[in-house]
């Protein structure tokens, strides 16, 4: 296994951006970095869908990529749609089962 150094620039920065604004648990000179603990089964669709478009938008104009942790599986469904607007998921190996 390798390991990447990644200079941190900040952690929970709110960004605003005309109306939008957004805390991102860490910021990099190339992405926004989002940790979430949640049950991704029982999350519902509309819930998943209301907060990106939001950080979707100020990743754009900051011209980052988001990233998103989570120590628990996501669902297919869930996968598919954060490939679709092109936000990176990555499920950690020390997952929590329910």
């Amino acid at each position: 296994m390798s390991l990447e150094l990644v200079k941190v620039l900040a952690f929970g920065l709110k960004v605003n951006i005309e109306s939008m604004s957004r805390e991102f648990d860490i910021t990099t000179p190339e992405k926004l970095v989002e940790f979430k603990n949640i049950n991704w089964n029982k999350c519902d669709e509309p819930r998943i869908k209301s907060t990106s478009p939001d950080q979707r938008l100020i990743a754009n104009c900051l011209e980052k990529k988001i990233e998103l942790h989570s120590n628990r599986r996501f669902p297919t469904c869930c996968i598919k749609w954060f490939e679709k607007k092109n936000i990176i998921a990555i499920q950690e190996s020390n997952e929590h089962t329910t």
